[in-house]
């Protein structure tokens, strides 16, 4: 079931990126959903200096092993909902030992070893400018951070900070997304 929920998640986050839709003429008003939206958000950050927040059903961070290393992939969403305008965050780390996931621990790519430990940071969205498809990541720029600062076993959520800075090449120019003050509060976890 934790695998069902994470493919259906990562789908929406893949298919809301991609998908675009007509712009629904009976929304309610501005205000009063940005409203709604701070009421149940979980994860905020600046993007470009550009607020982007997801609210509790788009998030989720998903533990589980890969051969000998364990991973940490944290996922979400601006909306669920095929729109254009959608953003998404994805933050993956591996680590050697699953005891060393407790309160307090931190991935910073600038420390890291990459065989034992490691950080990815993702930001997709549509460009502003030529309407393409981003898919930027920290592959070219190794600028990444996540901290772990509470981690709720007993239900299964975990909160932390993070921050990266990503690259992709849209309409032939490449693009830099400065994601910063990344904030999330109570995520739920699933674990394999």
């Amino acid at each position: 079931m934790k695998k069902v929920v994470i493919l259906i998640l990562m789908f929406l986050v893949i298919s809301n990126i991609f998908c675009c839709s007509s712009t629904d003429d009976n929304s309610t008003n501005p205000s009063e959903d940005q409203e709604q939206n701070n009421q149940n958000e979980v994860v905020s950050a600046l993007v470009n200096g550009n607020r982007f927040s997801v609210p509790e059903e788009n998030a989720i961070v998903d533990l589980s092993s890969v051969f000998s290393t364990n991973q940490l992939r944290f996922i979400c969403v601006t909306d669920t909902d095929f729109t254009i305008d959608n953003e998404a965050v994805t933050i993956t780390v591996f680590f050697a030992d699953i005891e060393d996931l407790v309160e307090g621990v931190e991935w910073d790519s600038s420390e890291l070893d990459f065989i034992n430990n490691s950080i990815r940071g993702i930001y997709q969205a549509q460009d502003d400018d030529s309407g393409e498809s981003v898919n930027s990541t920290t592959d070219n720029t190794s600028d990444a951070y996540l901290k772990i600062t509470k981690l709720d076993l007993e239900n299964s959520l975990v909160s932390g900070v993070f921050n990266f800075v990503a690259e992709d090449e849209v309409a032939g120019e490449l693009k830099t997304y400065t994601v910063t003050n990344g904030v999330f509060t109570n995520v739920r976890y699933v674990q394999d």
